[in-house]
Order: C-alpha cells, then structure tokens, then sequence
C-alpha cells in the first residue's frame, strides 16, 4: 500500500487509508485504488475514497457501487445515493441496475406497457 513517485528514494509514500495497491514496484499515487468497500465518485484511481452508502455494493478499484436487491442507484456530480425502489420487489439490484419484468422508469415506479398496477 505504498508507492515511490522518484527513483532512489529511501521511504516509500504510503496510498490513503482508503485505498491499496494491488503491486510492488509502484511509482505514482494511480496506483492506489479504493479498498472494497470504497468507492471513487470520479472513477478515478489516486484519490481518496468515500464509504459505500447504505444499501450498496462497493467492490472497490475504480468501480462506483451498485444497489442491493430492492434499491436502485442515482449518480450525482461527487456522490452516489441508493434510493428505495418503489416498490421494492420492482428492482433487480446488481451491477445492471435493472427492473423486474413489468416495471420500468426511475427507480423502477412505472409499469412497462402492457403491464398495471392492481
């Protein structure tokens, strides 16, 4: 979890506390990524990381979060929310970020055509 951004140098620099190298030999602060369990709103590795929200996933890398089964992801410019669906049983969860069958729309609210609400 360190790196040594100039050849020769007797200390390495350490990565943030919420990031970690995945190699020896590092040279630049890019080297360290978010731990899992972190996630980097800008996708970008050398920064410090932010706590996976409630109700997400955070593998960690470069990776944004995905929401648990029920909870569907919207992105904001620095941040990520996981917001519950509506109904809960509407949302696949999971990297895709999916609705069930029927459902459709922000935060899988609306009925897909040919579908309705009873």
């Amino acid at each position: 979890n360190f790196y040594q951004p100039k050849a020769g140098q007797i200390f390495c620099t350490s990565c943030f506390t919420t990031t970690e190298t995945n190699s020896t030999g590092n040279t630049g602060v890019q080297a360290c990524k978010c731990k899992e369990g972190f996630y980097s709103p800008t996708q970008i590795s050398g920064v410090e990381c932010t706590k996976c929200s409630l109700n997400g996933i955070c593998v960690g890398e470069t990776q944004l979060p995905y929401p648990v089964q029920g909870y569907y992801l919207q992105q904001l410019v620095t941040e990520v929310q996981m917001l519950e669906c509506t109904p809960t049983t509407a949302c696949v969860g999971g990297p895709s970020g999916e609705c069930f069958q029927g459902y459709t729309g922000a935060r899988c609210g609306e009925c897909s055509l040919d579908y309705f609400r009873l």
